[in-house]
């Protein structure tokens, strides 16, 4: 095959891409990540590294300003529209929407068919305002403020991996002595965004009373759970503090719903169909070799959420195709913040490999 018609294959490709399969669909946009690896220059990937904070911010003030709301009312038959007709209905400076567009345009959320008139691509459809992804790009967008800030946080302390939940790059940039979800709670829309990204109740759902909903692994005396069951009282299904023996028996008047289970966490998880398995603040305390055995334990359950530090919220880890993948968002939002090495510690290929061999995307995965 010739390069005119490898481009002409890609481009046919992505002029219809309903006939690809989602296994083909991930094979495709691994190909592709790799191709634009090796042909961009030096200069091209720093600029692409550089402005990513500016995709996400245009993206976020166009969710803001309801852009992708007025969009989808003006062309809803697919239509095309004139940045005229869009500022008419927004509260909003045309000069500014239109710079804003273009940008959009740049991340193929828009195509330009005339100067000043655009047409929406399926993929703006998605960023309405109560989408739950235009609520997490809004959740994700607040932290840019924390991240901005890390090169000074580091200089200042060192480079070393954050360790303290209530003295990290969170309270630094913010100026504040709470944790991260406290602090978001007295920030009403962050908190309304996280509620609407992560729904609990939704999420971790099931149809009877005596199935089992959350196991708290390592859970102590059941504190966590107490909590949780205080924030979603009417949430059906049995919460399970799990903990050695000796930890077990000093567990005291658990209200209803809540029930104590002596488990050594090192050995194959008993519950096999929990929605969600909870281990705060466990994978931190053990090295890799330790660590790979507990999750090894988690190996053949049922699909579910396996929750990390502060996973109950948001950890800054997910599966993705059977390998653990983190970012640096961990650092602000999840293992740094909240004071957990979890599964970031090593920065070794030996985690994602391991991992992966230990826990299938079937046996461990996400929501």
């Amino acid at each position: 095959m010739t390069i005119s018609e490898l481009i002409k294959s890609i481009n046919d490709t992505a002029d219809s891409p309903d006939h690809v399969n989602k296994e083909e669909r991930l094979e495709l946009r691994t190909a592709c990540e790799r191709l634009r690896g090796s042909l961009e220059s030096p200069l091209d990937a720093s600029m692409r590294f550089g402005f990513a904070g500016y995709e996400s911010m245009a993206l976020r003030l166009g969710i803001d300003m309801k852009l992708f709301d007025d969009v989808a009312a003006i062309s809803a038959d697919g239509g095309k529209l004139r940045i005229e007709e869009l500022t008419s209905k927004m509260d909003a400076d045309s000069l500014l929407v239109t710079r804003i567009v273009r940008m959009l345009v740049c991340m193929n959320l828009f195509t330009e068919v005339a100067q000043g008139t655009f047409k929406s691509t399926p993929l703006a459809r998605v960023y309405v305002t109560e989408s739950p992804l235009a609520q997490a790009v809004i959740h994700v967008t607040a932290q840019l403020e924390c991240l901005s800030r890390l090169p000074d946080y580091f200089e200042k302390n060192g480079f070393k991996n954050p360790d303290d939940a209530y003295n990290g790059p969170l309270q630094y940039a913010m100026n504040t002595d709470l944790h991260c979800f406290e602090l978001m709670a007295t920030r009403p829309k962050l908190q309304h965004t996280f509620n609407t990204f992560f729904p609990v109740e939704t999420k971790l759902r099931v149809q009877s009373d005596s199935a089992p909903i959350l196991i708290d692994i390592g859970g102590g005396l059941g504190h966590d759970l107490i909590a949780f069951k205080q924030k979603h009282p009417t949430l059906p299904g049995e919460l399970i503090v799990q903990d050695l023996p000796i930890v077990i028996d000093s567990v005291k008047d658990l209200p209803s719903g809540i029930s104590a289970m002596k488990h050594d966490f090192f050995a194959t998880q008993p519950i096999k169909d929990a929605k969600a398995y909870y281990l705060r603040a466990v994978l931190h305390d053990w090295p890799d070799k330790q660590a790979l055995k507990i999750l090894d334990g988690y190996a053949r359950v049922e699909r579910a959420a396996i929750l990390g530090t502060c996973g109950l919220r948001h950890d800054g880890w997910r599966l993705v195709d059977g390998a653990y993948t983190g970012t640096v968002q961990g650092l602000v939002g999840g293992g740094g913040v909240c004071g957990g090495r979890s599964l970031d510690a090593t920065g070794s290929d030996a985690w994602v490999r391991d991992a992966d061999r230990s826990c299938s995307e079937e046996g461990i995965g996400g929501f």
